[in-house]
């Protein structure tokens, strides 16, 4: 290749086009990460960076199995899409004394202000794109035009 032929962004591109198709067939190291919906239960999940090689989405994750798998969920659609959640610091929208109480009825743990839990994002088949936006809107949409939200549990 000649220096016409641009090699460092073509090199990048072939990157990024083997690691979407090995991506499936990869292990990785899985992480916990608590969740909004049920904080007691630690999902094993891998960041989208690492999936992807790209830094910028740091922030976004996907379900892995205890091996290190990418988890799909099997029985939707064509058994290629994956859970995508968000990890964001917890900031109380209600009273904190009524999510308390909520807490104690439900027998749930109760979230801690400041600390990180994993978010519902939807559900997608693309893990790739530039920005953390390209990969969520390539998620499910609703009837509303946003993106569908599945059980996580």
């Amino acid at each position: 290749m000649e220096s016409a032929h641009d090699p460092e962004k073509v090199v990048a591109e072939l990157k990024t086009m083997l690691r979407e198709v090995v991506a499936g067939s990869l292990k990785f190291e899985p992480e916990r990460k608590r969740h909004t919906e049920r904080a007691a239960l630690a999902l094993t999940v891998v960041c989208l960076d690492k999936v992807s090689g790209n830094a910028n989405l740091k922030d976004l994750f996907v379900r892995v199995t205890e091996q290190g798998e990418i988890h799909y969920v099997e029985d939707f659609e064509d058994g290629t899409y994956v859970d995508l959640f968000e990890l964001r610091e917890y900031k109380p929208v209600r009273i904190a004394s009524a999510a308390k109480k909520e807490a104690e009825a439900a027998g749930t743990e109760q979230l801690q202000t400041g600390r990180k839990y994993l978010y519902t994002v939807g559900r997608t088949n693309k893990l790739f794109g530039g920005m953390p936006a390209d990969v969520i809107n390539t998620c499910i949409r609703g009837e509303g035009g946003g993106p569908k939200l599945f059980p996580a549990f």
